[in-house]
């Protein structure tokens, strides 16, 4: 794991932060494995906002960070907002 937090630290170093959505989604793929949901939440919050910005709202890759962060609510316990974040994702999916 630490190759992965330098990976998005290189990132942040060399390049605007706001474009370093992917090593923060792997990052939280990564805690989300290791049961460190919080972490992995905080990941996910951050790429899907990167993502939204860059791509546009109805972008894969949002509909992906959508996806990821359900299932980090769920495991956290906040089934509603694993819902609502999987109904996000799907209506992407459908357009």
């Amino acid at each position: 794991m630490p190759w992965l937090e330098r990976a998005l630290a290189l990132c942040v170093k060399n390049s605007d932060k706001d474009e370093c959505s992917q090593p923060r989604f792997n990052l939280g793929v990564y805690y989300n494995e290791t049961g460190e949901f919080l972490k992995a939440r905080t990941m996910y919050e951050k790429a899907l906002e990167i993502d939204t910005a860059q791509r546009g709202p109805d972008h894969s890759y949002v509909a992906d960070d959508y996806v990821k962060l359900a299932r980090t609510y769920r495991e956290l316990g906040d089934v509603d907002e694993a819902v609502k974040l999987c109904r996000s994702a799907l209506a992407i999916h459908e357009k």
